[in-house]
């Protein structure tokens, strides 16, 4: 039985996920990278050397998100966070965490004619990842 503490986050995520347990070392700590299934969400387990420094060991997940996102091209989007005893806990999906369409279409996409247009489509597509609204705001403000 193991008697640590972890601290789990749930993430949402936009780069190719492994499918079984996968743990990967960062700046001298080892994160546990657990699999999504159809209940289940993406998760990143660290344990806890210290169980009163919960604050300090999400900043390290987050730091490690950071980086991951950084090699993997895409992004990497938090949605819950816990703290669990005797092993990394699991936290399941809420409705609509799996978006389809089974009639999808595109009739139209914008073309930029110039970098500045690319650009703006660019910052728009990042403020709309935000779930905050007046980040949202600035997000658009800044094109």
């Amino acid at each position: 039985m193991d008697r640590r503490r972890w601290l789990t986050v749930a993430i949402e995520s936009g780069i190719f996920w492994p499918t079984k347990e996968t743990v990967l070392s960062y700046e001298g700590h080892e994160f546990l990278l657990r699999p999504e299934t159809n209940e289940l969400a993406p998760t990143v387990a660290l344990a806890l050397d210290d169980p009163n420094q919960s604050d300090v060991a999400l900043l390290l997940v987050r730091r490690f998100l950071s980086a991951l996102a950084w090699v993997e091209g895409g992004f990497l989007r938090e949605t819950t966070t816990i703290e669990t005893g005797g092993g990394p806990g699991r936290i399941g999906k809420g409705p609509g965490a799996r978006m389809i369409n089974p009639h999808f279409r595109v009739d139209y996409m914008p073309t930029a004619p110039s970098s500045r247009a690319k650009l703006c489509l660019a910052l728009y597509r990042e403020a709309q990842n935000l779930n905050s609204p007046p980040f949202q705001f600035l997000g658009y403000s800044r094109s």
